[in-house]
């Protein structure tokens, strides 16, 4: 019988944490050869680098420019960033800063700007390449 008593939350993590005896019941093993292309290509608009940003090599007229780059880097970096590589037999396997079932990674992160002074406005998206 359920616990009546457990938050709606309690029982959603019940039902869904990891559970070995479960997991492995349903997995196969990877099949590298057909995985799906790790990043979306966008050939249009306009292209921002921000690894100086996270290095320090980046240095403006003022420090506040700099400092704002800067936190919205590592914004971007810990959010969907790239926290290792797994070499394959082909392409490299990537890992990010979010999890993902079976590491595919089908989500995007996108930045929306109002527009501002350091940022058009418009829609950018994150690409975490290196």
């Amino acid at each position: 019988m359920p616990d009546l008593t457990a938050s709606i939350a309690q029982h959603y993590h019940e039902r869904t944490k990891y559970d070995p005896e479960t997991i492995n019941a349903k997995s196969k093993p990877l099949d590298w050869d057909q995985q799906p292309v790790p990043f979306k290509e966008y050939k249009i608009g306009l292209s921002i680098d921000l690894k100086p940003y996270l290095t320090g090599d980046q240095h403006s007229a003022s420090r506040s420019v700099d400092d704002w780059w800067r936190r919205l880097s590592q914004f971007l970096v810990y959010s969907y960033g790239l926290t290792g590589m797994v070499p394959t037999g082909g392409e490299p396997h990537y890992l990010r800063a979010a999890p993902s079932a079976g590491g595919l990674y089908p989500a995007e992160l996108y930045l929306m700007s109002r527009g501002t002074p350091l940022l058009p406005a418009g829609l950018y998206n994150y690409q975490a390449r290196t």
